[in-house]
């Protein structure tokens, strides 16, 4: 078919990938403006566009797609279909009516399961064990649109969220091509969604990695891994911020004391947590220092006996 291909995040690059593969004429790729990033704050592209560089395609960057340039150039080539794939942007109307074969969005969950922007990372934080991608025609709503097909997958016990969402994107991109291939035979039939079973996956904020230490050693050790690589879990530590990287659930209990107390071994860092349970900080970060395993970390901080990792952003 003759597409458009609207994306940003590295989530979206097997898609365009295979597309392309599958001898589809991408009239163009549409993606976010290059950002200031790191600390020189230097222009960055996106990884999509990286991607379309290296494959050969137009690439077009516009800041609104509510300007009408953006609309003559959508529409200059009468696309058949348009694909949106972690665009980062809501489509307009006018945009996902106007190809013969409207448009299909890959998104990062079962819908109607985790509908938002951040269905991966809550899917962890929230102590799934399943997941899966699904493809979806897109209507007015945020990710409400009838679902043309999904695709489960287990989520590892220690799986973070980079790792899943790399699966996820290789998963996404081959149920995308499945998906247009069946609307091109005009065997597609999206079903609608059942809005009762409906979850949110809303954009994450800084304050959604706070670890409260009350809560259960598995609640915790589930946020560490789906708040990476951003905002990321966070405590506190002597007055300063301290992220948590990396943890491992134990069948320890975690002794006395109250949740957030340090239980340093000669072999490692643990914490307890509110369920009486221990979890083991395998690797964290200090404000202003380099990432170090939890045993560097007793080592060189010279824990005292009932130090507290405290709450981030509280006294």
């Amino acid at each position: 078919m003759r597409a458009v291909f609207m994306g940003t995040a590295e989530f979206a690059v097997p898609s365009l990938e295979a597309m392309v593969e599958g001898g589809h004429a991408i009239e163009g790729v549409w993606t976010r403006p290059d950002r200031p990033a790191g600390r020189g704050r230097n222009l960055r592209a996106s990884p999509v566009k990286l991607a379309a560089r290296r494959l050969g395609l137009e690439v077009h960057q516009p800041e609104s797609l509510a300007d009408d340039r953006a609309r003559k150039v959508l529409e200059r080539g009468g696309p058949e279909i348009l694909v949106v794939v972690a665009y980062g942007r809501i489509v307009p109307e006018w945009l996902y009516t106007g190809p013969r074969h409207g448009a299909v969005n890959v998104h990062g969950s079962l819908l109607p399961l985790y509908r938002g922007a951040a269905p991966v990372n809550w899917a962890i934080a929230r102590g799934e064990s399943v997941t899966g991608v699904s493809t979806m025609a897109i209507d007015a709503g945020l990710d409400t649109g009838p679902v043309y097909d999904r695709e489960s997958t287990p989520i590892g016990e220690n799986e973070t969220a980079p790792e899943l969402s790399e699966r996820l994107s290789r998963l996404g991109a081959s149920l995308l091509v499945r998906t247009i291939a069946a609307i091109g035979r005009g065997e597609a039939r999206p079903l609608p969604q059942d809005g009762r079973r409906a979850t949110e996956a809303p954009r994450l904020r800084k304050e959604d990695g706070r670890i409260r230490w009350d809560a259960p050693a598995g609640t915790i050790h589930n946020m560490v891994r789906g708040f990476l690589p951003w905002p990321s879990a966070a405590a506190s530590f002597r007055g300063a911020s301290c992220r948590i990287l990396e943890t491992r659930a134990t069948d320890d209990a975690g002794g006395g004391g109250a949740p957030g107390t340090i239980l340093a071994g000669k072999r490692r860092l643990a914490v307890r947590c509110g369920d009486g349970h221990a979890l083991e900080i395998v690797r964290l970060q200090l404000e202003n220092r380099r990432a170090v395993r939890g045993i560097d970390f007793v080592h060189g901080m010279r824990i005292e006996p009932g130090e507290r990792f405290g709450v981030f952003g509280e006294a």
